[in-house]
């Protein structure tokens, strides 16, 4: 058993790409899972990418939009997030807290 406090983790900045305002807690790897936090300041933006796993993203705080295959769906505390594979991807942030996700990606994410 492990137990991690996520405040623990030093946070690590993300600005390439056009990202800003965004940091990562993480990553956490298990056997079979990469876990990060992501944290998005208010007026912050994740950088539009795509990867060949799938992604889960559990919103923990605040509220923003997620762009996804063409289309852009408001997300708030309380959300569940599947993300499909090879599927562009942004968060926004355009609340006045942070967006705060637990992001959980499949084994192939840690090769």
């Amino acid at each position: 058993m492990r137990i991690i406090h996520t405040e623990d983790l030093p946070p690590r900045p993300e600005d390439m790409d056009g990202a800003r305002g965004l940091h990562y807690r993480g990553p956490i790897d298990t056997s079979s899972f990469r876990i990060n936090h992501v944290e998005i300041e208010p007026g912050g933006i994740s950088r539009s990418h795509e990867h060949r796993w799938e992604q889960v993203n559990f919103v923990l705080e605040g509220s923003g939009y997620l762009c996804a295959g063409g289309q852009e769906a408001r997300v708030t505390r309380g959300d569940l997030v599947v993300v499909d594979s090879d599927e562009p991807h942004q968060f926004r942030n355009d609340g006045e807290v942070g967006l705060v996700l637990l992001g959980i990606l499949g084994p192939e994410s840690m090769e």
